[in-house]
């Protein structure tokens, strides 16, 4: 029931002070976005973790999300966020930091 969940992460947010999600959370919303193919949302998720909830994406994340991406034909897309994914990579790794595991 994605929006049932969608609905109890506008209530966290909402609450004061507000509960912010975690990338637990931020992973549990792109699989119900990939089980019933809702590409805006999931996409929408993606950028407000960070954004707005100080919650990066992990690998997970993108995996979901570019999965989600191909699934409903959002190709470039994808493609787009693969992309965004390697620089930040070599960023990350420019920058003497680990990138993310199984990057």
């Amino acid at each position: 029931d994605l929006p049932g969940a969608l609905e109890v992460l506008r209530a966290m947010l909402a609450r004061k002070p507000p509960v912010q999600p975690n990338v637990r959370t931020l992973n549990t919303l792109l699989r119900g976005c990939l089980l019933v193919g809702a590409p805006t949302e999931g996409e929408s998720l993606l950028t407000r973790s960070e954004k707005e909830w100080g919650s990066p994406p992990d690998d997970s994340s993108y995996e979901y999300a570019i999965t989600l991406l191909c699934q409903t034909l959002k190709v470039t897309r994808a493609a787009a966020l693969i992309e965004a994914l390697r620089r930040n990579v070599a960023r990350a790794a420019g920058a003497g930091t680990s990138p993310p595991a199984g990057s």
